[in-house]
């Protein structure tokens, strides 16, 4: 099971997200595109990252929910015309451990809970 690393997402950068962004639209769009393979990506659909706006973003959660929030896959990307797959580092924080943050708090507040696409792993000990 995957362990995910600790982010602290704070009380008022989980505030400021949900006031900016529509979370539960932006979450759902993240667990779709998980959910892609490379055979299965429309190069049509995909945005050019050098039409990618990220100012006024102020943490790493914030850059990766405004990338989210303009319709970017955050595991294929399109540059002058070809379809980049995008791998991320084993090191530091990841972008399933910012998401997992994002998930934890919405479900502490009660204010997200797809029906079926999410499992939450509290405790990696759990055998199934």
């Amino acid at each position: 099971m995957k362990e995910y690393k600790e982010y602290d997402l704070s009380e008022k950068e989980y505030k400021m997200l949900k006031s900016k962004y529509n979370l539960t639209k932006i979450l759902d769009y993240y667990f779709d595109c998980r959910e892609q393979t490379k055979e299965e990506i429309d190069k049509d659909s995909l945005s050019e990252l050098k039409d990618l706006d990220l100012g006024g973003t102020k943490t790493p959660l914030e850059r990766i929910i405004k990338y989210l929030d303009q319709g970017y896959n955050p595991y294929f990307a399109k540059v002058n015309g070809h379809i980049i797959e995008m791998q991320y580092s084993n090191d530091g924080i990841t972008i399933e451990d910012y998401i997992h943050s994002v998930v934890e708090k919405e479900i502490e507040t009660e204010g997200y809970l797809p029906p079926g696409k999410i499992i939450v792993v509290r405790n990696s000990n759990l055998n199934f």
